[in-house]
């Protein structure tokens, strides 16, 4: 069951702007970041373009889940774990289903960028711990601003899709990748 807390509506149009130029904003600063560290040599190119590649998609991310919606009048929130499935289930809901697939490929991109920004020993740990944050983060920001519903399932469906891209980037690395590098020597 989806909790609803009835509160007065605060949209304003103004605020929706403010929403999109900080957007920017924050992406230029995340682009500018990664140029500094390239030119200090603290990246290399292809750092530099997956951190900026992952720069854009979070801002893309952040847009569509939070930043670009209107504030609803209320608060919404279901903390009951795989109340999701269990509606699939029930309902056999096309809705649901693409609902799901959507949380489950949302992070995806970040499972796989991150890994090849972070270069430090345990980056496998710091990319699911940064993208348990991300849909935290995401999922509270959509409770705050009403933007949307905080929910359990999208957390966890946001986080399997984080550990899918990883593993997606761990074969690249480890099967893909050396057979591209030994067909160009």
């Amino acid at each position: 069951m989806l909790v609803t807390i009835r509160t007065l509506p605060n949209e304003f149009p103004e605020i929706f702007v403010n929403r999109i130029i900080i957007s920017v904003i924050a992406f230029a600063v995340f682009c500018a970041v990664s140029i500094f560290l390239y030119k200090k040599h603290k990246f290399n190119k292809v750092q530099c373009g997956a951190a900026i590649l992952l720069s854009l998609y979070i801002v893309v991310l952040l847009y569509f889940t939070v930043v670009g919606r209107y504030s609803h009048e209320e608060y919404e929130y279901q903390i009951n774990f795989f109340t999701s499935y269990r509606w699939f289930f029930e309902q056999n809901g096309e809705q649901v289903l693409r609902q799901l697939l959507i949380n489950l490929v949302m992070l995806m991109p970040v499972g796989f960028l991150l890994p090849v920004v972070i270069k430090a020993k345990h980056k496998y740990i710091i990319t699911l711990a940064l993208s348990l944050l991300l849909t935290v983060f995401i999922e509270t920001m959509q409770l705050i601003t009403k933007c949307g519903s905080f929910e359990i399932d999208d957390i966890i469906n946001n986080f399997v899709g984080a550990v899918i891209g990883m593993l997606l980037y761990v074969l690249y690395s480890k099967l893909i990748k050396p057979k591209i590098n030994k067909v160009n020597k």
